[in-house]
């Protein structure tokens, strides 16, 4: 049985051995690795993914949607050369797209471009639907997405 004792977090980020440590140069390296790449790719598709992790000479890339990891699959080869540009990446050999949760601040923002908007004609249908329902938690989620649209 092994007791668990607590230390400052002072204590952890400063000697190299440690678990967080350990955690921290491994985000360094990613995002590190991150930027590298989107700075020689295009910018509309290097806004749309994300270096998620390096493990076994496999780059693995998160993306949002399936449209930007097709995208990915179809410069993979670049991607690959790109990286055998840095002598640090150099080891690189295959590449995995991921399709994840929105990765960017932009996609997580309310007003995003991508965020659905409902008509009023549409807003004014689903409280109609609503108050003919029986399921009282359906009909409380439906008039909740009708007074959302409603209120914009």
């Amino acid at each position: 049985m092994t007791t668990n004792s607590y230390q400052p977090v002072t204590h952890l980020l400063q000697h190299e051995h440690t678990n967080l440590q350990v955690i921290m140069k491994k985000v360094e390296q990613l995002k590190r690795i991150d930027t590298w790449i989107k700075s020689h790719l295009d910018s509309p598709l290097a806004a749309n993914f994300q270096v998620a992790n390096l493990r076994d000479n496999c780059l693995i890339l998160m993306t949002s949607n399936a449209s930007i990891a097709t995208q990915l699959r179809l410069y993979m080869h670049e991607i690959v050369t790109i990286c055998q540009q840095d002598p640090d990446l150099s080891h690189i050999k295959t590449i995995q797209c991921k399709i994840g949760y929105p990765i960017s601040p932009a996609a997580l923002k309310k007003d995003s471009p991508n965020k659905i908007s409902l008509s009023t004609a549409a807003a004014q249908c689903l409280a109609e639907t609503a108050k003919l329902l029986q399921d009282p938690k359906l009909r409380a989620i439906l008039e909740k997405i009708a007074r959302q649209a409603q209120a914009k």
